[in-house]
């Protein structure tokens, strides 16, 4: 009788193993967040997280084809060779994001009720291309404040805090720059 009651105690053991290990250590993903900031009014209109294969580094490299009529400006993840941004820019028109090819409404973002200190403005990165305008004043703080409330921007900061901050004033048409039509694109890293 004891070697049956230990039988079954040793089958249900077994039985009651799990074959996966929930103990295996998961890598970070490796993200990179783009918010789309309104030019002229400094207002958060819509962001993106975008994920990558696992790479600590991280570089932006720019493909530019000027437009004779049509145009576009690409942001490339150098390291991973892979797209972050493209747009259209139109010499007698308007141009439009194209990649990401969509993005999350600012309202679907959660907030925190502290907003996150602005960092030193050596952080900032401005991305130039060919032919780009990049204007002479930037007021960093406006900026910072349209997307300082952020939860996302908090995690990504305290996971990366000496990550640099991108910049890239997207003008979708060719001439002096209209801010009506213009926004800031803000690239982070996790």
């Amino acid at each position: 009788m004891k070697k049956i009651i230990l039988f079954l105690f040793l089958m249900i053991s077994v039985l009651g193993c799990k074959d996966d290990d929930d103990t295996s250590v998961v890598p970070i993903d490796n993200k990179v967040l783009l918010l789309k900031v309104d030019f002229e009014t400094n207002t958060f209109e819509e962001g993106k997280e975008l994920i990558f294969e696992t790479d600590k580094d991280f570089s932006i490299t720019t493909r530019y084809r000027p437009p004779g009529d049509f145009g576009t400006i690409e942001l490339v993840y150098a390291e991973t060779e892979e797209k972050i941004f493209s747009g259209s820019i139109i010499w007698n028109g308007i141009g439009a994001i194209n990649y990401p090819e969509s993005f999350i409404p600012s309202s679907n973002f959660k907030k925190e009720d502290t907003p996150l200190k602005m960092p030193d403005i050596t952080i900032f990165r401005h991305i130039v291309y060919d032919e780009s305008y990049f204007p002479e004043i930037i007021e960093y703080e406006k900026l910072w404040e349209a997307i300082n409330s952020i939860t996302l921007l908090k995690e990504y900061r305290i996971s990366n805090p000496e990550a640099k901050i991108y910049l890239l004033p997207y003008a979708p048409a060719v001439g002096v720059l209209d801010p009506s039509l213009a926004d800031w694109i803000v690239i982070v890293k996790n």
